[in-house]
């Protein structure tokens, strides 16, 4: 019965959907909240020592006030900072990746390329040799004297230049 109640409580259900402005890709959280501590430890260490430092600032009391009013934006700098490093790492990654991919395609496409080139040649240069066989066979049932080059012999690519 507890549980229907709070299913039916106004702080539950359709209207407390959320999403989070601050959303960090699940594999790049460990770096995310590496990199917002140690921005936030260095600028707290730092507005403390400017406020310790400070002589306008005197006795505990102002020190506090300086804190307090320092120390929540530069968590949210913080914060900010490493979620825009963060994100340009992953569109880094990402933008890495598809260029890779777009590599990986032309090379593909010029090695079929290259692939046709090359079977084009094997293909002209088999029928080279089928027409002078043709040739050669028709002289040799006629009769007679059959003195042309195999293709790709020197003489052959003599008279070809």
């Amino acid at each position: 019965m507890q549980e229907e109640e709070r299913e039916d409580s106004p702080s539950r259900g359709v209207d407390d959907d959320r999403e989070s402005i601050w959303t960090i890709p699940t594999r790049l959280k460990r770096w995310y909240f590496a990199l917002f501590s140690l921005q936030a430890v260095a600028a707290t260490a730092w507005i403390i020592t400017t406020a310790v430092t400070d002589k306008n600032v005197n006795g505990v009391s102002e020190i506090l006030l300086f804190l307090w009013r320092y120390l929540a934006p530069a968590a949210v700098a913080s914060a900010t900072f490493a979620l825009v490093i963060i994100d340009t790492a992953n569109g880094i990654m990402v933008l890495s990746t598809w260029l890779q991919e777009t590599l990986d395609k032309r090379r593909q496409r010029e090695e079929e390329r290259h692939r046709k080139e090359l079977q084009a040649a094997v293909d002209n240069e088999r029928q080279r040799w089928l027409d002078w066989n043709r040739r050669r066979e028709a002289a040799a049932q006629a009769g007679e004297e059959f003195n042309e080059p195999p293709p790709g012999t020197a003489e052959n690519l003599e008279e070809k230049a």
